[in-house]
């Protein structure tokens, strides 16, 4: 019988198997890893299109390769069909056909096959091969935005805020499929395949070695551990022996980016790259060590999502091998996310099949021509049927992939295109602000009615229930657009190692001394509130001249000045920051200021009336942060400088016992008022718009590096509220009796608003 191995195994024989039959039969089900040699897109690519892949990860039958690395496979692209502007359909597709395998320049041989899977990309394949794109209004920060712009609809000054900070802090995906030069793809035969051809193997690893490669092999340590606990985590599968330098131009090369450091801003990276669907090549990996040691290097790959990676930590040795330095590696592959319910936290669930990984890693190396060796080791004393530190399992036959490193100065790019590219990935900007709000309507009209969503949740209660029902049932939630597995989070377990092996002992850790803590932050949300005062209360004067007829002494002059005061208050605010720089932060907030309105009725010859009435001052506003102690600071002391726009109306007291119909009459009007824009006479119901400077300072302090207490002085300058030159032609129609008549006087105002607020809260921080 022949035997096939496919997908990601890497054959390191030197020797070649003789015996071979004739000619070998690929069955129904092989498949082909691939490589994109050029860009597609939904958006800019053609239907009859022709597109070139590559095969990554070569195929053997009974030990032999039959098909090699970088063998071209053309294909053309049979339909294409783009959202657009987003009235017709909500999602991309592409449907790409391959239909030639070219062994060599003299053997091409029609294949049959679809694709099965488009490797760490959030788009999906649907029954007949079909590559579906994702639907932009299904992320989180689309979501998110709606719930947020729909409840700051009410106020025009909370929609500025909600918008604003809504667009600051998260994006709408791109609808669009973009499938760039070195995208990978799974690719299955649909009819078996006959190949009469057979290539050689990588050249082995022989020659110079001091000690036999077997026991060098052993002589380094192949278990990580987790840097706080110091448990057990992933098996080191990987050697490589080269320059620091030849070791970075070939991941470089291959299409693997070195990731970030954990800090703020690459929490607050991996949280956009979670709640917009985008994909985020650098995001941070969580820190492992090996003999008590931090990687050197830590790469990863993907293509447009968080959700799978390929991704490898690379430790340096004390070690030399053929006179180069040694390093070794751990690789695994993150096929998803998982909610653990024993950590009750969010984690990467790992494909079990290590080996896997391993396999991939050393392939991606040889298509950049950096490779000169390869030898495949056999570890005895490495377990089987290990777990990490969250409770995945660790399939492996244990061997470990040897790789010598050539200088690797002229390496094969994954990433290049075979032609110059033609296509364009996505609309310009307006177009895509266009369709991302029509996109916004549509899902709203669709999706955001109480039938969708009563019958959506319905849908999802009978799900759940047959899920629980049936214990064998991946349990899982789709969130955002994408899948949640929800695993138990078992803790590591260990296996014992074969008795009989000197190398039956567990690595001496010596954990690293433990890093400074810092508090650095990227992005925080706060709120919080206090008392209100305004640094001239008294803010203008109205004179109401009023010509009253009496009766035995004829037409009389009444002055009667209208004094204008607003009384302390309080307020509350929601702020958002962006701690961009060292320095430098950029803050948008929203503050509602509740006062009262005085109108004295002052005359030398009666006695004062009195009345008063409830008012709102609302504001958005943009500052900008000044902290002298940089960011990761503890206590962080500011001055703020900025500039916004305000709302100041009062609030009738509607005539009702009862008090939802009171609160609903009120804000009813509140929102009418406010989108009059000023359009009616403050004291009778409208309002009034106004810029506004803004300027104080505070201090931040971090209570836990998640959590940041916060006060705030803050003054804004404004000018004097007019509530009265809008109301004069009514003043000057009203009827008081008698045949008298009210007429306006000037206006005197007391120089410029200021509004001083003193408040105390409490952020969150990312």
């Amino acid at each position: 019988m022949t035997r096939i191995r496919r997908g990601n195994g890497v054959v390191f024989l030197g020797i070649l198997v003789g015996s071979l039959a004739a000619c070998a039969e690929l069955p129904t089900g092989t498949e082909l890893q691939l490589r994109l040699r050029e860009s597609i897109s939904s958006f800019g690519t053609e239907r009859g299109t022709t597109v070139i892949a590559e095969v990554i990860s070569p195929v053997e039958v009974n030990g032999t390769i039959v098909v090699p690395l970088g063998a071209r496979v053309p294909g053309y692209i049979e339909d294409v069909r783009r959202v657009g502007m987003g009235l017709v359909r909500e999602s991309a597709s592409i449907h790409l056909i391959f239909d030639r395998l070219e062994l060599s320049k003299s053997s091409s041989l029609p294949i049959q096959g679809e694709i099965r899977e488009i490797d760490n990309a959030r788009e999906t394949i649907d029954a007949k091969g079909r590559i579906l794109g994702i639907r932009a209004t299904a992320s989180f920060s689309s979501i998110l935005s709606g719930v947020a712009i729909s409840a700051a609809s009410l106020d025009p000054m909370l929609l500025a805020f909600g918008l604003s900070s809504s667009l600051s802090a998260f994006r709408i995906p791109e609808s669009e499929i973009f499938l760039p030069a070195g995208t990978e793809l799974h690719f299955r035969l649909t009819e078996p395949l006959k190949i009469d051809a057979q290539f050689p193997a990588p050249p082995a690893l022989t020659g110079n070695l001091d000690t036999p490669l077997g026991d060098f092999v052993k002589s380094l340590p192949f278990r990580t551990a987790t840097q706080a606990t110091d448990a057990p985590s992933d098996l080191t599968n990987l050697v490589f022996l080269g320059s620091r330098d030849a070791v970075e131009r070939a991941f470089d090369a291959a299409g693997w980016s070195q990731t970030d450091a954990r800090n703020a801003r690459s929490y607050y990276g991996t949280m956009r790259a979670v709640v917009e669907n985008q994909g985020y090549r650098e995001a941070p990996m969580s820190v492992l060590l090996l003999n008590g040691a931090a990687p050197e290097f830590t790469y990863a790959k993907t293509l447009n999502t968080f959700f799978k990676r390929h991704h490898l930590r690379i430790f340096g040795q004390p070690q030399t091998a053929y006179g180069l330095p040694v390093w070794t590696s751990s690789s695994t592959h993150d096929s998803g996310i998982g909610f653990a319910t024993g950590q009750k936290t969010f984690i990467h669930i790992i494909d079990e099949n290590i080996d896997d990984e391993r396999d991939k890693v050393a392939n991606d190396l040889l298509l950049t021509g950096c490779v000169e060796a390869v030898a495949m080791v056999d570890r005895p004393w490495v377990p089987r049927d290990a777990f990490n530190s969250t409770g995945d399992a660790l399939k492996t036959d244990g061997r470990a992939a040897v790789l010598k490193f050539n200088a690797c100065t002229t390496p094969v790019r994954a990433d290049a295109p075979e032609a110059p590219e033609r296509v364009r990935d996505r609309p310009f900007l307006t177009q895509r602000v266009a369709r991302n709000t029509l996109l916004t309507l549509r899902n709203d009209l669709l999706r955001g009615n109480l039938i969708y969503q009563g019958f959506e949740g319905t849908r999802m209660a009978i799900k759940s229930v047959r899920k629980s029902a049936t214990p064998t049932a991946t349990r899982s939630i789709t969130l955002g657009g994408q899948p949640f597995e929800i695993v138990p989070g078992v803790q590591a377990r260990t296996s014992k190692l074969a008795p009989d092996d000197r190398y039956d002992r567990r690595p001496t850790f010596q954990p690293s001394p433990s890093l400074p803590v810092t508090y650095q932050t990227f992005l925080e949300f706060s709120v919080s509130g206090g008392y209100l005062h305004f640094g001239n209360q008294r803010f203008s004067t109205q004179r109401l001249n009023a010509t009253i007829q009496a009766e035995g002494i004829g037409t009389l002059a009444v002055p009667v000045d209208a004094v204008n005061s607003l009384r302390n208050g309080w307020n509350l605010a929601a702020n958002i920051t962006f701690n961009a720089h060292r320095h430098f932060s950029h803050e948008l907030g929203f503050t509602l200021n509740k006062t009262q309105v005085k109108v004295s009725l002052e005359n030398s010859l009666i006695p004062p009336g009195i009345v008063k009435t409830d008012a709102q001052i609302r504001q958005f506003h943009y500052a900008l942060l000044f902290h002298p102690l940089p960011n990761g600071a503890r206590l962080r002391p500011f001055l703020a400088f900025g500039s916004g726009i305000q709302l100041i109306r009062t609030v009738e007291s509607a005539q009702s016992s009862n008090s939802l119909l009171k609160f609903s009459f009120k804000e009813l009007n509140a929102l009418y008022s406010a989108y009059r824009f000023g359009g009616d006479p403050p004291f009778e119901g409208g309002g009034i718009f106004q810029p506004t400077l803004h300027y104080g300072g505070g201090i931040k302090y971090h209570w836990t590096r998640r959590i940041v207490l916060r006060a705030d002085y803050r003054e804004t300058l404004s000018r004097q509220p007019d509530f009265w030159t809008k109301s004069y032609p009514s003043l000057v129609a009203a009827d008081i009796g008698d045949g008298s008549k009210l007429t306006p006087g000037p206006l005197q105002t007391y120089g410029l608003l200021r509004q001083q607020r003193a408040s105390v809260g409490i952020g969150v921080t990312f």
